[in-house]
């Protein structure tokens, strides 16, 4: 209020709250903003200062512990994951769906991955996983942002694609699917395709196609 109030520091309050709103309308991470959040803090200490009587900062504390709780489960996962499943929570949060059945996901790959000279995944969270938990797997690319630049050297073309339906495998010939990501944990990879390809080059020579499906 400090800001909006100072008619020469107004368009910095302005800025705070355009930076928050934009974020939310764009469907960005709510910490993406904490930035600007902090220096807005920051420019109200002195006027919280003054209203801050020990009355009021009791009052204040004691709302703040009984919300913090309320909303608890919403902001850290402290629930058992089955518990957050049952209450909707997972399904709430759109974070909380791409960090549960990573495990499963990985078994159900290495019982399809045999044979395989290189498995394609469609974003970095199924490529990541692979990596971090996979065992005797195929090297693992993804065009997907940053992981483009680390493509693995591969010269056979027998290829094993996650999350790509075979519109979108322009690369691969010989489309076959085998296997869906479960959704039981109502993780937002459930349902996606595990195929069987044969890409139509390889992976260097294939590697423009793969980026322009991220595009």
């Amino acid at each position: 209020m400090s800001l909006a109030r100072d008619r020469a520091l107004r368009p910095l309050g302005w800025t705070v709250v355009g930076t928050v709103v934009a974020y939310f309308a764009l469907g960005g991470k709510s910490y993406y903003a904490l930035p600007v959040v902090l220096f807005a803090l920051a420019a109200g200490a002195i006027p919280l200062d003054r209203w801050a009587t020990h009355r009021r900062l009791v009052v204040a504390g004691a709302l703040f512990v009984v919300t913090g709780l309320l909303v608890l489960p919403l902001t850290l996962p402290v629930l058992p994951l089955h518990t957050a499943v049952r209450l909707g929570v997972v399904k709430a949060r759109g974070d909380y769906q791409s960090e549960v059945g990573w495990p499963s996901y990985v078994r159900l790959v290495e019982r399809h991955a045999a044979g395989a000279d290189v498995i394609v995944a469609d974003n970095y969270g199924e490529a990541g996983a692979l990596e971090l938990l996979g065992r005797g797997l195929p090297p693992v690319a993804s065009a997907d942002v940053t992981m483009r630049y680390w493509r693995p050297q591969v010269v056979g073309k027998r290829a094993l694609v996650i999350g790509y339906s075979r519109a979108a495998a322009g690369f691969c010939s010989g489309y076959r699917l085998v296997a869906r990501i479960s959704a039981s944990d109502n993780s937002d990879e459930g349902g996606q395709p595990i195929a069987r390809c044969t890409l139509r080059g390889t992976l260097d020579e294939v590697w423009p196609s793969v980026i322009a499906s991220h595009e």
